[in-house]
């Protein structure tokens, strides 16, 4: 077997996905259906038309892979989480880079925003998930309670 048996199908490159140089690791829709957010290995996040599959941003700012691209409920805004400890925050008609959020103590996986688009909850690999105030940039600690053992 080599490193390749252990990459997910959907991680490999695909047609279509033009101006990527590393492999992409999450796709998301904007909740109006009409683009799409990816993040890839090559440390940007891009948005997508999905009508006519063509680029409309190349968020650059992370200065390592990209795991995620969550958009806001209304649409307005993207958060991305990296390998680089951090999250940012970007306006999504623009690409402007918005707020980084540091904090975490290793590569942040997954955001998920509060439905009234207030807060972003954050994971990472230091098996902390954290709440942060979009608007102040200030974080606390979600508590978790599990009787089994995580993995990451």
């Amino acid at each position: 077997m080599t490193r390749e048996d252990f990459v997910p199908r959907a991680s490999r490159p695909c047609s279509g996905m033009a101006g990527y140089t590393g492999r992409v690791f999450s796709v998301a829709w904007s909740p109006d259906g009409k683009r799409l957010a990816t993040s890839s290995w090559d440390t940007t996040a891009k948005v997508w038309d999905a009508a006519s599959g063509k680029v409309l941003l190349t968020l650059t700012g992370h200065v390592a892979i990209v795991y995620d691209a969550a958009w806001s409920p209304d649409g307005k805004f993207l958060a991305t989480t990296s390998d680089d400890h951090s999250v940012k925050l970007w306006d999504a008609e623009t690409g402007k880079e918005l707020r980084t959020l540091n904090g975490h103590q290793g590569f942040v996986l997954t955001a998920a925003w509060s439905p009234d688009g207030s807060h972003l909850a954050t994971a990472c690999g230091d098996l902390k998930i954290r709440e942060w105030d979009v608007t102040s940039g200030k974080a606390g600690l979600i508590p978790m309670r599990s009787s089994t053992p995580t993995l990451l």
